[in-house]
């Protein structure tokens, strides 16, 4: 998967990986690209890639993304609110209902709305601060594992989750 100057590959074994790797090297040296080997990692079983620290596992967020986010000052302006919920919304994937949650603070971002920072608006922004410094893992799909899909719509709006339990867990 590359990214402007990033690529990153996964692979479950060492062979399927040299021969990803070959193949990368090979379209990289065709469009006349190179790196820089200072900066490259090779058959890592957790890296940081895009705000995430991907793993066999699965994904979580970063630790340099949740740093930020537990050191973020409660917001004193519509602009830090904005600023924090725009934070938080690269992450939402990892906070359920994370909408619900977040709609105190959201709502202080609509035109024409008074400032307020009150027990709703304090304790939305405790809570989504606290899942995410918990840095929770949102793990690979495994067809071997049972499967369940839970979803919900309302006027305002739907989502959806994929569970599954492992046995071993």
């Amino acid at each position: 998967m590359p990214f402007m100057d990033d690529i990153l590959s996964a692979a479950t074994t060492v062979e399927d990986g040299l021969n990803k790797l070959g193949k990368i090297l090979e379209a990289l040296r065709q469009a006349g690209l190179t790196l820089n080997l200072q900066k490259c990692y090779f058959f890592e079983d957790t890296l940081e890639y895009l705000g995430f620290e991907v793993s066999r596992e699965g994904l979580r967020p970063g630790q340099k993304k949740t740093e930020a986010v537990a050191s973020f000052p409660a917001p004193a302006t519509v602009h830090q609110v904005r600023q924090f919920v725009g934070l938080e919304s690269f992450f939402r994937r990892f906070i359920p209902n994370f909408a619900s949650i977040a709609k105190p603070l959201t709502m202080l971002t609509k035109l024409n709305t008074p400032w307020t920072w009150g027990e709703d608006q304090e304790k939305a922004f405790q809570l989504i601060k606290a899942n995410l410094t918990q840095r929770p893992l949102l793990a690979l799909y495994n067809p071997k594992y049972l499967t369940e899909v839970h979803c919900d719509a309302s006027k305002l709006g739907l989502g959806g989750i994929l569970l599954q339990r492992a046995e071993d867990k």
